[in-house]
């Protein structure tokens, strides 16, 4: 039975089934059909979250313009109009927010108010985008700066930011001569929507792979006896790949819709859990009630 990506895709969804065919699918294969839908879902939580986030963008710019009023390109960089010595919070909503930092040498005020997923960080000769990378870690891509160096795209702990936005902001020369708030916002929803993909990537592939992992070991080697010589470690790891699928969607649209009394880990454990535990005991089940002296060795 020729097996396809996206057949397995409708058919893991659509019911258990096509694990008893799926058993028989190569390790290699079976890593690359999870792999690929890693991509595919982040892929596709990033381009909805975008949408609201491209709002919300447009949002920041309107009370970027009331708190900063007009933005000028000088001697000193890219400043507010309005307060240019004072840093401050500009804005925080449920996807974004928005700090402005006057003096990065004097220290980079409090940031990640623990509202939004990403945020951008703004000094006068440096502008970052940050997002979530883990407990305490972000991801940090340079959006504008003007000067020649740039640094790197990096992941940081929160103490490492201040030194990141520093390196970014010791230039006395502007390496730019023009300075429009629009281009810079379009710029701002790409690279964001860049950073959604990145840390969905990661959320889904290694919380996944994880559970996998666990709950494979866990089944494979504290089953009963006839189990164990009957479905093998590499048995197990097949079906739980296959059973991150649906899995997988599902904790996807969480993502989108933005729901906040779970957080995604959970979600995705607590769906992974619940539908192994069915599908390995229907694969169980058949191969018990299978004639041993019949039966070939489904391991092999």
């Amino acid at each position: 039975m020729k097996l396809g990506f996206f057949r397995i895709l409708v058919e893991t969804c659509r019911g258990t089934n096509i694990f008893f065919h799926l058993l028989r699918q190569p390790v290699l294969t079976a890593f690359f059909h999870f792999f690929l839908l890693s991509v595919l879902c982040s892929a596709g939580v990033a381009l909805f979250s975008s949408l609201s986030l491209s709002k919300m963008v447009d949002s920041g710019i309107a009370k970027v313009r009331e708190s900063c009023g007009n933005i000028s390109l000088g001697k000193n960089g890219l400043v507010p109009e309005k307060s240019p010595d004072i840093s401050r919070l500009i804005f925080a909503e449920s996807r974004l927010e928005l700090v402005y930092i006057a003096d990065p040498f004097s220290g980079v005020p409090d940031f990640d108010q623990g509202i939004a997923n990403t945020g951008i960080l703004w000094s006068p000769r440096f502008i970052a985008v940050w997002g979530r990378a883990g407990e305490g870690e972000y991801v940090m891509i340079p959006a504008l700066s003007t000067q020649k160096y740039i640094p790197k795209m990096k992941v940081l702990t929160r103490s490492e930011v201040n030194d990141y936005i520093k390196s970014g902001s010791n230039s006395e020369t502007l390496n730019i001569s023009t300075f429009d708030l629009n281009t810079l916002a379009q710029e701002i929803k790409i690279i964001a929507s860049i950073i959604l993909f990145i840390m969905m990537f990661i959320q889904l592939f290694l919380v996944f792979v994880f559970f996998i992992i666990t709950t494979t070991a866990t089944r494979a080697f504290l089953g009963g006896s006839p189990l164990r010589e009957r479905i093998s470690f590499r048995d197990y790891l097949v079906l739980a790949l296959y059973v991150a699928f649906p899995c997988m969607i599902i904790t996807g649209v969480v993502a989108v819709i933005n729901v906040s009394f779970i957080s995604l880990p959970l979600t995705a454990l607590i769906l992974f859990m619940i539908y192994f535990l069915y599908v390995a005991y229907r694969i169980e089940r058949w191969v018990l009630s299978l004639n041993t002296s019949s039966q070939n060795d489904i391991g092999d």
